[in-house]
């Protein structure tokens, strides 16, 4: 493998470890009947299981088709690196999948740093070879992409620091010590390679591939409100106007393209758009696009990152996204705190239950994101 795409590298050192773990099944165990459909909701940094407990309730009172998992084995863990956290969701995932043969279809959903998980996830379970009779061609683990949904996630990283906030590199450099390696990989700061983790991602058809395998992926952000994660990187969008709002002067960016659409049974107004997949470039053309950014970090480093962000947005959107970006209104007197990274996705962490009752405003986005889910079953 060549040593700049180092994560190549590490990527099969990991498939070959799962494939592995997959003759290892116990005969007994194995239930023949039971849901076809698997939905994996991936909580993100300092997370819980807990977090999604609202969406995974929903969906799964859409009928027992559906058998919906949330992974525990990173709780107390999201520091150790992306890679690292991706690889136990894809155990688990496993296990699944070998012990209800039923299983046909996936769809993963992760708030924050639980999608770049899940992207990093989908890469390990690429075609791997299940037995079982399973088909794996064009298969993620086995089953059949579904839809791939992402809350308030990174997807470009943060190469200014906590939702572009152009913090000094001082400061960016503590924060990563201090808060480990998966916030370090999404400032662009993992010292341990030549070429950042969270742009190969965005770059290279290891990850993109998997990606563009889903037929239907939403990106779901809050315009306003989110300290740690910015707006334009949760939807891949950094072409925006921003405009005051004429009612609740809320800074808001609106693009000309986006569809607002005022969601049924609460105050919230979505703004809604669908970027369609371009046509598959072919691997060398992928590939000459990821020699050329490598090329390009290493004359410039960290310094000319904005050619390099601008390129990584256009290759994630190339797989094709519906956008949601959410406008939250409400009479709730504190609605003006910065906490939407949590309310987007109604968020049911313990810690929070003290201030439940304003996170509780994320349901309805919930509930409207699993009759689309349900709906395009």
């Amino acid at each position: 493998v060549d040593g700049k795409r180092w994560w190549r590298g590490m990527v099969e050192e990991e498939r070959r470890r799962l494939e592995a773990t997959t003759t290892t099944s116990h005969a007994a165990e194995v239930q023949e009947s039971g849901p076809s459909h698997l939905f994996i909701l991936s909580h993100g940094l300092s997370g819980t299981s807990k977090d999604l407990s609202f969406l995974a309730r929903t969906l799964k009172a859409s009928g027992e088709k559906f058998l919906v998992h949330l992974p525990a084995v990173n709780e107390r863990r999201t520091g150790d690196g992306i890679h690292k956290g991706a690889a136990r969701i894809a155990e688990e995932i496993i296990q699944l999948v070998t012990y209800k043969p039923s299983l046909k279809k996936i769809s993963m959903i992760g708030h924050s740093l639980g999608g770049l998980y899940l992207r990093y996830c989908m890469a390990l379970l690429w075609e791997l070879p299940m037995g079982q009779g399973k088909e794996h061609a064009g298969r993620i683990c086995g089953l059949e992409p579904v839809h791939f949904v992402t809350t308030a996630t990174p997807h470009l990283g943060d190469p200014h620091g906590f939702s572009n906030a152009h913090a000094p590199k001082l400061i960016k450099e503590w924060i990563g010590k201090t808060m480990g390696k998966s916030v370090q990989e999404i400032f662009w700061e993992d010292k341990s390679s030549d070429f950042p983790l969270v742009p190969a991602m965005a770059l290279d058809p290891v990850f993109l591939t998997p990606l563009s395998s889903f037929p239907v992926r939403y990106a779901l952000a809050g315009i306003w409100g989110d300290p740690l994660v910015s707006f334009e990187g949760a939807l891949l969008e950094l072409n925006t106007d921003v405009a005051k709002h004429p009612k609740n002067g809320v800074r808001t960016k609106i693009m000309y393209t986006y569809v607002a659409r005022h969601l049924e049974g609460a105050e919230h107004v979505l703004y809604e758009h669908q970027v369609k997949p371009a046509e598959a470039a072919d691997a060398s053309g992928l590939e000459e696009n990821l020699t050329r950014s490598l090329e390009e970090w290493q004359r410039g480093g960290q310094q000319r990152w904005s050619p390099l962000i601008l390129l990584m947005a256009d290759s994630l959107n190339r797989c094709g996204w519906n956008k949601v970006a959410v406008d939250f209104r409400s009479k709730n007197p504190l609605k003006w705190l910065p906490i939407n990274h949590a309310r987007l996705c109604a968020n049911e962490k313990p810690l929070f239950r003290p201030i439940s009752w304003m996170l509780s405003d994320g349901q309805a986005i919930m509930q409207d994101l699993a009759v689309k889910l349900v709906g395009k079953e």
